[in-house]
């Protein structure tokens, strides 16, 4: 079985390093951390041995949730604690959200589960296998199921939004709007229901910042060009020759963080489009907490 980690990557400023040194990083075979005059990778480990870890979601207190498709279960991640499996059975475990005290809602074949904390877990029932969740800061959740778009409440209720002509990723941002893409374009629905195209030539891999401003990664095997859409619908290419992108993540400073698979690497690209990228060796999906820790499953 292939080995895997969860690493947790930790990005902050150093003192200058002469010539952008490179050094081997602890628990990453083969994988070097890029040293320029700005920035420097601090690596550590959270977890291996994993097979397939897939999806991660923070709640308020910065505790991470981490599906594995492989092994059909859903880990949680505590902030200085010990991991623990908290579930399995759940078949195909595509897509994790958390709300802010430290309920978790994934959607697997047999639908949407949300596990409390205390220990105890509830079956929310949808009209199709395999729903994206995304999560808000009020604690609402939102969800695409067979191209249609539900709000999910803190009650479980589940409420009917609209019929959404995209099927994809999914983001939300500081004001609770909702954005939903496909390959070529993105779809944002306001906390009333009104939707409307943020744009129509960009889509793949979103992510949101608190501003309203989404940056849409290519998911193909093409060059691999990074986007960001102002709340306008203006669009400006980031950063090009990424590769296939698959993950995308934003930090409070407005740097993006990419996952590259063709490329086995891991990407920071700042506001002006500078990238900083260091080597691992299958880059998945990616998550930002509140202090600006980058998780990726690898």
């Amino acid at each position: 079985m292939k080995k895997t980690f969860l690493t947790l990557f930790a990005a902050f400023v150093l003192s200058a390093c002469a010539g952008g040194s490179h050094a081997t990083m602890p628990g990453i075979p083969g994988a070097d951390a890029v040293s320029t005059a700005a920035n420097r990778w601090n690596v550590k480990t959270l977890a291996n041995g994993w097979s397939g870890p897939f999806a991660i979601a923070f709640d308020g207190a910065g505790n991470a949730f981490v599906t594995d498709d492989d092994q059909n279960a859903l880990f949680e991640v505590p902030r200085g604690g010990t991991i623990r499996k908290i579930a399995t059975g759940l078949s195909n475990p595509t897509s994790v959200a958390a709300d802010a005290v430290g309920d978790a809602f994934v959607s697997y074949d047999a639908g949407v589960r949300e596990f409390l904390t205390d220990g105890t877990s509830r079956k929310i029932s949808i009209p199709c296998k395999n729903a994206a969740i995304a999560g808000s800061k009020t604690g609402t959740f939102f969800l695409d199921a067979c191209r249609t778009l539900y709000k999910l409440l803190p009650s479980g209720k589940l409420t009917r939004i609209r019929k959404a002509p995209l099927a994809g990723t999914l983001a939300v941002d500081g004001s609770g709007n909702f954005y939903i893409s496909d390959l070529y374009s993105t779809l944002k629905i306001r906390p009333n229901g009104k939707a409307s195209y943020l744009t129509r030539s960009i889509g793949g891999r979103i992510a949101a910042d608190t501003s309203g401003n989404v940056y849409a990664g290519e998911y193909n095997a093409g060059l691999g060009t990074l986007y960001v859409v102002n709340p306008n619908g203006n669009v400006r290419a980031l950063r090009s020759n990424l590769g296939m992108i698959e993950g995308v993540g934003i930090d409070p400073t407005g740097n993006a963080y990419v996952t590259s698979i063709g490329r086995s690497k891991v990407y920071r690209v700042s506001p002006r489009g500078t990238e900083a990228p260091f080597g691992s060796s299958a880059p998945f999906m990616v998550a930002i907490d509140a202090q600006s820790n980058l998780y990726v499953a690898d």
